[in-house]
């Protein structure tokens, strides 16, 4: 059974060339395969219960469904290896090369993640917890894009020890963006769309955990991230009101993350009223007058301007800038209350 596996005496093959070899459903509990060439090695469903992979070359092996509790993979090289489905619980991964591995649905509960480099790996739907160390591991690959991580189980892990300042996007939201499927085809219409919400879940999925933790400012970038990925798949549903009105949230203000955009247009829009008004007076107002009826106007008061006709050009003008004034502050309003309390 399981436990008789872990305390077995496992066999000893370190430096043994076994590449492309079929051990897929053997029972090799402790075996010692230290500094050993495993490259496209089958080890499906087997059972290597406190194995030792240390240096070993393991690319494009498959572990597919594995029992791999307490296995050490340190300093292993495991680039396009699959351990989908592994039972990889307390498994040692320090400083493994990981690139383009995936660890779909894989259990990493108390794993030692340390140092390792997981470049463009798939991580999706797996399993870690607050044992799980991630200490200085590289999610990220060289245009610092994450491994794919939507809908992984957090369960408390500590993610203060990954450098998220190195990170600019989440791997599921560059695979929703890209024309081709994994195998080279033109993305079906229902591709496109679960791939954008995929990788709407994902960013939110982290921008909770992280926020959870306190790290507030990482956490602010991915629940940016999720709100333009919503954006682009209600145009790909072909919802162009809430594909507009998130494009206009997004110019004003980036849904709130962004609040310089909102200084910046309030100062485009004063400024360019001013010159409106300061060429519809020809000269008579100074261009300081003009400034201030600007900012009057913007926060109400052309509805309502005292001394000039209501069909002036210049009444007219205040009308139209106390219209954009009121959009602007309603909207800007509304995107940080959302923003604040409805996380």
């Amino acid at each position: 059974d399981e436990v008789t596996q872990r305390f077995r005496e496992g066999l000893n093959l370190q430096g043994a060339d076994l590449r492309q070899t079929k051990l897929g459903g053997l029972p090799l509990a402790r075996v010692n395969l230290s500094n050993t060439h495993l490259e496209k090695t089958n080890f499906n469903q087997a059972h290597l219960e406190r194995a030792n992979f240390a240096l070993s070359q393991l690319t494009g092996a498959n572990f597919t469904k594995a029992w791999l509790f307490d296995a050490s993979f340190r300093q292993a090289h495991l680039e396009d290896a699959s351990f989908t489905e592994a039972q990889m619980e307390s498994a040692n991964l320090y400083q493994a090369q990981c690139r383009n591995a995936s660890f779909y649905i894989a259990h990493l509960e108390g794993a030692y993640l340390g140092q390792a480099n997981f470049a463009q790996a798939t991580i999706r739907r797996a399993f870690v917890d607050a044992a799980t160390s991630w200490n200085d591991a590289i999610v990220w690959d060289e245009q610092h894009v994450t491994a794919s991580l939507a809908d992984v189980r957090w369960n408390g892990a500590n993610l203060a020890t990954i450098d998220w300042s190195q990170v600019r996007m989440i791997g599921d939201e560059r695979e929703a963006h890209q024309r081709t499927d994994r195998d080279g085809k033109p993305k079906t219409r229902q591709k496109w769309l679960d791939n954008y919400r995929r990788a709407v879940r994902a960013n939110r999925q982290l921008a909770v955990a992280l926020r959870s933790q306190g790290m507030n400012e990482e956490a602010d970038m991915f629940a940016y991230r999720a709100q333009a990925c919503q954006r682009k798949l209600a145009r790909r549903q072909g919802r162009w009101g809430a594909y507009l009105g998130s494009a206009f949230l997004d110019f004003l203000a980036g849904y709130g993350y962004r609040p310089l955009r909102t200084l910046f247009v309030y100062l485009v829009v004063l400024i360019g009223y001013a010159g409106a008004f300061y060429s519809q007076s020809n000269g008579a107002i100074s261009p300081l007058a003009a400034m201030i009826f600007s900012i009057t106007s913007f926060h109400g008061r052309g509805f309502f301007p005292g001394g000039l006709a209501l069909d002036d050009g210049i009444t007219v003008v205040a009308a139209t800038e106390a219209i954009v004034g009121l959009v602007i502050e309603v909207s800007f309003i509304a995107t940080f209350t959302q923003r604040f309390f409805a996380r």
